[in-house]
């Protein structure tokens, strides 16, 4: 090709307007078109939605539940099926199914419920072997993908409540971690304004985090999430998360880091609370071991755990703690503060 036609192929290139952003409209009360064009013929199935969301989409959630197992080519009762976070693709819950703008909407208000209670009917018992959750979804949410590879901070989950997962597989296997959440392969998605809450696991009740993972949460309850092994709320394994704004409450795991359990990472945490976890052997409210974390203006208050570190229990760790306030925590053995 000529050089003077390269240079007006890329000049016309450059010229060319990006692709304009859509929105996608979503509830499950709709019974329009289905298309997502408006409200009224929005998607009543998140999962159709998100099989239709281009990079640079935004995806407006309304209240109601959403569940990993309902849209096309899936089959209902699909434990492997979740809620995948892509580069790119904005999700924004707290809807009422009117707005225009994206500013007007209130998640506490027009509850968006995620769910991994496939056939809901979850009991009281919240364990990840209790046979009313063995047929729930593995994990409600997920990011990062073999084939396609992380996603970045540009995958956005906003405005949602996520709640039901429950990762019980046994033995060495990726769907024993995070029935809330399942972080990996160096995936950094933004998660702000969650309530993550009554999910189950092996490891990381609310949130499993493998591989480098490295989300920015904003914002985020765990709230009565429970682990068998370790971490009750979340698990960071070998990752690098950042957290501001969070509060870990009443989760539980039958192990250690009642709350919230940091393995070989360097997370970055300020402004936390960490109030009512319990472990059933180490680190009520928080146990790291091999780690590095970094853990500002906090508060760890009325964590319990039988024997070690009641608010804090550390192994072969250098965490560094500024500004963080110990109270009412307890242990057996020692350590009720750290």
């Amino acid at each position: 090709m000529p050089k003077t036609a390269c240079l007006l192929a890329v000049l016309l290139l450059a010229a060319a307007p990006a692709p304009a952003q859509r929105v996608l409209f979503v509830d499950a009360d709709a019974t329009g078109a289905g298309d997502g064009t408006t409200w009224a013929d929005a998607f009543p199935r998140l999962q159709d939605a998100l099989a239709a969301a281009r990079p640079g989409d935004e995806l407006w959630v309304a209240e109601g539940v959403y569940r990993p197992d309902r849209g096309a080519g899936i089959a209902p009762g699909d434990r492997t099926a979740y809620f995948d976070l892509r580069s790119g693709i904005a999700l924004y819950g707290g809807f009422g199914g009117t707005e225009t703008r994206r500013d007007e909407r209130d998640w506490t208000a027009h509850e968006t419920i995620l769910s991994g209670d496939l056939a809901g009917d979850d009991g009281d018992v919240l364990d990840p072997f209790d046979p009313t959750r063995a047929d729930n979804a593995f994990h409600v949410v997920g990011a990062g993908d073999a084939a396609r590879g992380p996603a970045s901070a540009t995958a956005i989950l906003d405005g949602f409540t996520v709640t039901g997962g429950n990762a019980n597989a046994l033995g060495i296997d990726p769907n024993n971690t995070g029935g809330g959440f399942c972080i990996i392969l160096e995936s950094r998605p933004t998660l702000r304004h969650l309530v993550v809450t009554r999910n189950t696991a092996r490891f990381g009740g609310g949130m499993g985090l493998v591989s480098l993972a490295a989300p920015a949460l904003e914002d985020v309850v765990f709230r009565e999430n429970a682990a068998s092994e370790k971490g009750g709320g979340a698990w960071s394994f070998v990752s690098r998360p950042t957290m501001r704004g969070v509060r870990f409450e009443r989760n539980r795991s039958d192990g250690r880091g009642g709350g919230l359990f940091n393995e070989g990472s360097a997370a970055l945490i300020d402004d936390a609370v960490f109030i009512g976890n319990a472990a059933g052997l180490d680190g009520g409210g928080i146990a790291s071991e091999r780690d590095n974390s970094v853990l500002t203006n906090a508060r760890v208050l009325g964590n319990t755990a039988p024997r070690w570190g009641g608010g804090m229990f550390n192994v072969r760790s250098a965490p560094i703690l500024m500004n963080v306030v110990f109270s009412g925590n307890a242990s057996t053995e020692a350590g009720t503060g750290d």
